[in-house]
């Protein structure tokens, strides 16, 4: 027997809303692929992007605690990496995650749309 999946999400930006997913290609021991590849971490949390480890899930922007972010809607080019937040329909912010100038000020949007500084 085969099993079925109704629908599917990715979260391509932890702690951001998901995506709904039309199809995707599923395999063993894999993750999909887009999914959660990003995540904002919070002011002083040290994190080397040339030897990443661990880093405790409370160190980033989630949803448990910063319920601000359930409204914004999330669009994410996981080929482009471009990521794209919106509200109620309006664009707000659009950005190349590769970029680190764009990384700098999505970080700096989230933090005053939170009120984190």
């Amino acid at each position: 027997m085969i099993n079925t999946i109704d629908s599917i999400y990715r979260y391509p930006i932890k702690g951001l809303s998901g995506e709904r997913l039309d199809s995707v290609m599923l395999s063993p021991n894999n993750v999909i692929q887009g999914d959660r590849e990003f995540a904002f971490a919070r002011a002083g949390v040290d994190f080397d992007q040339d030897n990443p480890k661990y880093i405790h899930k409370t160190n980033f922007l989630a949803l448990v605690r910063d319920e601000k972010l359930a409204s914004l809607e999330t669009k994410f080019d996981n080929t482009l990496k471009r990521l794209s937040l919106s509200r109620y329909g309006k664009v707000l912010i659009e950005v190349c995650l590769t970029s680190c100038d764009d990384r700098q000020r999505v970080g700096d949007f989230l933090s005053d749309y939170l009120d984190l500084s």
